[in-house]
């Protein structure tokens, strides 16, 4: 019985179940080399030229996730029982898939011819959560996100239900607050201490064309779609940043994740089991969390956490932390002129008119750089009056 391998998951799981499925006499066809010359050469006439090039061997089919947006709708629909034909005839031996669409989905359910074949399904799981990854969790976030003690305990206890059961459905929080105080880096400090990846990141701001539209709620497979990009998706943290940005007639897209813990649109379905979904904001106050995301969606978000304007002494420090790294970007002839002129002690004068950390480093490189370019044109004027 012939053996056809359909593998839900990212890039790396993907090749790591390829490497594990093995076949005496094996040798790799890519889709993608078929399909770059469909127009010129039927697939049925590229199939067979392969096994004549490679008599013997037992051919393996790979499609991989991007192979499908090079075809049409109608194409993916037929696909499978094309392939089966091919496993029939014996021009090949085994076909392996990646996240095919729901077309092709649809069409092996249908395919009674399908009936002859070991269908074997494999799917890429998110890892659960621990109390290991908790703690890496609180000691990361109590180093790196200055002024903001009172999120490391929300935070946790908004996780830690989850270290407790195998599957579990999403935690969606919203980290609401002022700009630049450690929101987004908040939940990337959550994915690498599970992952050691960075969160699934969308910017929400860029959500107001057409063609993000489609991207939400899915168009032509040609397309690119949340769900698909989900779909290769290896990290547990998906990153919606500035969600207050985007058009409200966009949170209708939203209700199915956060509730229910799936996410569809007209091409793909996706299972987002031990997620955590993270949404960024500037709101200011729970009341108008509410009143801009409606009661339908506020009512879906498990924690809210409220992120607070820096104090001085939190400035301070970022100022001290961010300094010692800012002038490694000078050469050295540069950084003892910065020490001499004692820069940092000047800067400090002025920290507390800094609104957050990307205030900050942006005001020491403008400082730093507007006090040696003066230093540099008394220099060089100097000189020209000299001469």
């Amino acid at each position: 019985m012939n053996q056809f391998y359909l593998i839900e998951g990212p890039d790396k799981y993907f090749d790591e179940c390829l490497k594990e499925i093995e076949f005496e006499n094996m040798n790799h066809i890519y889709f993608r080399n078929m399909i770059s010359v469909i127009n010129d050469i039927s697939l049925d006439s590229v199939i067979q030229g392969f096994k004549e090039q490679l008599v013997g061997r037992n051919l393996i089919l790979v499609v991989k996730t991007e192979d499908f947006s090079s075809l049409n709708e109608h194409y993916v629909e037929k696909l499978f029982f094309q392939m089966v034909k091919w496993l029939e005839k014996e021009y090949i031996y085994s076909v392996i898939v990646q996240n095919p669409p729901n077309l092709f989905l649809d069409s092996m359910i249908n395919c009674s011819s399908s009936q002859s074949l070991e269908i074997i399904h494999q799917k890429y799981q998110l890892p659960t959560l621990d109390k290991d990854n908790l703690k890496d969790i609180a000691i990361n976030l109590n180093e790196k996100i200055i002024g903001q003690k009172q999120i490391i305990t929300q935070i946790i206890a908004a996780l830690y239900l989850n270290i407790n059961k195998f599957e579990n459905p999403p935690v969606v929080l919203m980290f609401y607050g002022p700009p630049g105080v450690g929101k987004t880096e908040s939940a990337n400090i959550i994915s690498s201490a599970i992952n050691e990846t960075q969160a699934f990141r969308q910017q929400m701001s860029m959500f107001k064309t057409m063609e993000f539209n489609d991207y939400i709620f899915g168009a032509k497979l040609q397309s690119k779609s949340l769900a698909r990009d989900l779909k290769k998706n290896s990290s547990n943290v998906i990153l919606f940043d500035e969600f207050n940005q985007c058009p409200e007639y966009i949170y209708s897209a939203f209700y199915q994740m956060f509730d229910e813990g799936f996410y569809e649109d007209v091409n793909y379905r996706v299972s987002l089991t031990n997620s955590i979904i993270i949404c960024t904001s500037n709101f200011e106050t729970v009341e108008e969390i509410k009143n801009k995301l409606g009661p339908a969606l506020f009512s879906r978000f498990t924690h809210l956490i409220k992120f607070d304007n820096l104090d001085i002494l939190s400035k301070e420090k970022l100022l001290e932390r961010y300094y010692k790294e800012i002038i490694k970007e000078f050469n050295q002839e540069d950084q003892a002129l910065i020490e001499a002129l004692n820069l940092k002690d000047k800067i400090l004068e002025f920290v507390d008119s800094f609104s957050n950390v990307r205030n900050i480093k942006n005001g020491i490189r403008m400082f730093i750089s507007r006090v040696l370019a003066e230093q540099f044109l008394k220099e060089i004027l100097a000189f020209e009056e000299v001469k």
